[in-house]
């Protein structure tokens, strides 16, 4: 039965419908993921609970693998506890890069693109570019048009 996972600042997480654990550990959360007790999606038709909201059955979910899903969590905490996530680092080496390209910069910049879960990316950029700059610098030889 699919149920909300919520995580805290305090770097807690709770877990609707998981019997008697309110505050759980980060690692906790991974182990929970791994033994597919959490998952990523509902199946295909299952009727998902938004308490007072009501109901609705889902058809068609975006798919997002598990390890990316773990990297939004991550992410989140991080960005609860006020600290930069793996968005705000990839924008920053961004521009690191365009004010200094270089080898170093670019290596900095893929690593810090790749940090960022796969369904997020497009969040880089504005609505019309998405992530499409970061794609043209990382993984192709064009130039960019100013």
């Amino acid at each position: 039965m699919p149920t909300s996972l919520s995580v805290f600042s305090d770097g807690y997480f709770s877990v609707d419908g998981l019997d008697g654990e309110e505050h759980i550990t980060p690692d906790k959360i991974l182990e929970l993921f791994n033994e597919d007790v959490l998952c990523v999606k509902p199946n295909d038709n299952e009727t998902v609970s938004f308490g007072a909201l009501g109901k609705a059955r889902c058809k068609a979910v975006y798919d997002v693998l598990k390890e990316e899903k773990i990297k939004e969590i991550k992410n989140e905490l991080l960005r609860l506890q006020n600290k930069p996530d793996a968005l705000e680092t990839a924008r920053q080496a961004y521009i690191n890069y365009l004010i200094y390209p270089s080898v170093q910069n670019k290596e900095k910049l893929r690593f810090a693109y790749e940090a960022v879960p796969e369904h997020q990316r497009m969040y880089l950029g504005d609505m019309d570019t998405r992530d499409r700059d970061y794609i043209r610098i990382l993984y192709t030889n064009d130039k960019r048009e100013v």
